[in-house]
């Protein structure tokens, strides 16, 4: 149980291991010798109740795959249904856990370094108490990892919890969740903790034979000295949502998910699927979760990408000047605000127009590039204090990857004054281009890590309405894909 075992950074999919993409996946990397036909007569029939499940067995040679093959289709199950791994480097090995769904422990002989393993890489273990210590050990470590929800003391309740597991996502990406954040402070994981309780049992050990006591049965009482354990990593990297963050509605239904280990910032420590919600009083689609401060520190490890201002200036004004161009025929001087600037080039062709441009942008890097350029610039929105100071505010990307919308929506009600033009850029949900890539099975929006949210121009509409914005132009974007820009104009 050492925490300091490394995980592969390389991003891994199902597709590279023989595992279908959108299926769920049952694992048991547990040795050969540990399955038997017991627990066969259990995980085949889960196999048949969940249409397009596999099981990910880990075996030594083709001889065993084989048996294991004849065994399945004895009980009715197509033989393909079984995906076998090859051994790995410890690190790959414990990357590829990510594209699990779910570990099947084995009876009468638990997983013991395997259900580490798993716990480890994120992997949620389902286990049965046996009645010897090599049938107790994975219930130990669910024990030690906080997640006795996942301990059955018979093979009924077993299947029948494997079973309820497959078929609610929700329950499981929340155990999975809980599992990543209790990680490295419970004590299973916690090194430092053993060792100093495994010290103390060796000074106790030593004390009972100075005094000339024979040995004895002792228990090690640790001492609660917060000062001397590791700091403990935040309590979750997302936070579910309570509500919907538009109109407030308790009742959201599942929508749909999406496999993100291949995203570019996906880290071992966040789940490897995410959901998508959409509540049933507004129609509103949008993660079950957003991203903590931790989370996004986890992202983008603290390193702010390199800044692109000035980039391909002239090739992005003539795109910019389409959006400046439509903006003016509302508003025609005074400051405009780009918050999330990227290479400024809105902003410098806002000030050939006749604005006075003003960055906003969380990269620190950007900001005081965009000033030698002898500009204004900030990191924060709300550091524009002043009333009613923009005529413009334009936000060409991230509007969608803002955990609370309303909130920002109130900001830039507050910096722009009466008659004020907010510009927004983002993807549309009902475009026929976002219609095509999900009947070919291959829209990407959805694993987008740092999305929170899939607006429609209806609704995008009705919630600027409701603060205090009239919706007064729609346009396509030239240079994304299904992506919409609106203009909207400050009314009250």
């Amino acid at each position: 149980n050492d925490r300091k075992r490394q995980i592969s950074d390389d991003p891994v999919t199902r597709s590279e291991f023989g595992l279908p993409e959108n299926a769920f996946v049952f694992c048991s990397f547990n040795n050969s010798y540990k399955l038997n036909a017991a627990m066969f007569d259990v995980w085949m029939p889960l196999l048949l109740k969940i249409p397009g499940s596999v099981l990910w067995l880990l075996v030594p040679n083709q001889t065993c795959a084989n048996n294991l093959r004849r065994e399945a289709k004895a009980r009715g199950v197509d033989p393909d249904r079984l995906v076998f791994a090859q051994r790995m480097s410890i690190a790959k090995h414990l990357a590829r856990h990510r594209v699990a769904d779910l570990f099947l422990d084995a009876l009468p002989c638990n997983a013991h370094t395997t259900t580490s393993d798993a716990l480890w890489a994120g992997l949620p273990v389902l286990t049965c108490l046996g009645e010897t210590f090599a049938g107790r050990v994975a219930g130990s470590l669910l024990t030690a990892m906080g997640l006795p929800e996942l301990i059955t003391t018979s093979l009924t309740d077993y299947s029948n919890l494997a079973l309820e597991l497959a078929q609610d996502k929700t329950k499981l990406a929340g155990i999975r969740q809980r599992l990543m954040a209790r990680r490295d402070s419970a004590p299973l994981f916690d090194t430092s903790r053993y060792t100093r309780n495994l010290e103390r049992s060796f000074e106790t050990m030593v004390a009972i034979a100075r005094a000339g006591e024979a040995p004895r049965p002792f228990a090690v009482v640790e001492e609660d000295k917060q000062e001397e354990r590791p700091n403990p990593r935040p309590t979750s990297l997302r936070e579910i949502y309570r509500e919907c963050p538009l109109c407030g509605g308790h009742d959201a239904v599942p929508e749909t998910e999406a496999r993100i280990t291949t995203h570019p910032l996906y880290n071992a420590q966040l789940p490897p699927v995410l959901g998508w919600r959409r509540c049933s009083s507004c129609e509103h689609v949008f993660t079950e979760g957003y991203l903590t401060p931790a989370g996004v520190e986890l992202l983008h490890g603290g390193r702010q990408q390199e800044t692109t201002v000035g980039k391909d200036a002239e090739n992005s004004r003539k795109v910019s000047a389409k959006t400046v161009s439509r903006v003016a025929r509302y508003v025609s001087e005074g400051a405009w605000v780009d918050v999330g600037f990227g290479n400024a080039s809105l902003l410098f062709t806002a000030a050939e127009w006749g604005f006075r441009p003003i960055g906003i942008d969380e990269n620190s890097a950007s900001v005081a590039k965009l000033k030698r350029f002898g500009y204004e610039a900030c990191c924060n929105l709300a550091d524009l204090n002043a009333e009613a100071s923009a005529s413009v505010v334009s936000m060409m990307e991230g509007f969608d990857r803002i955990a609370f919308p309303r909130e920002v929506l109130a900001t830039i009600h507050h910096v722009l004054r009466p008659g004020g033009a907010l510009v927004l850029s983002l993807p549309n949900r009902e475009s026929i281009i976002w219609r095509a890539l999900e009947a070919a099975g291959k829209n990407t929006y959805w694993a987008d890590i740092e999305r929170h949210h899939s607006f429609t121009r209806r609704r995008l509409a009705a919630l600027l309405e409701a603060h205090g914005f009239k919706f007064v132009e729609y346009d396509i974007v030239d240079d994304q894909r299904s992506a919409m820009e609106i203009v909207a104009v400050k009314t009250s």
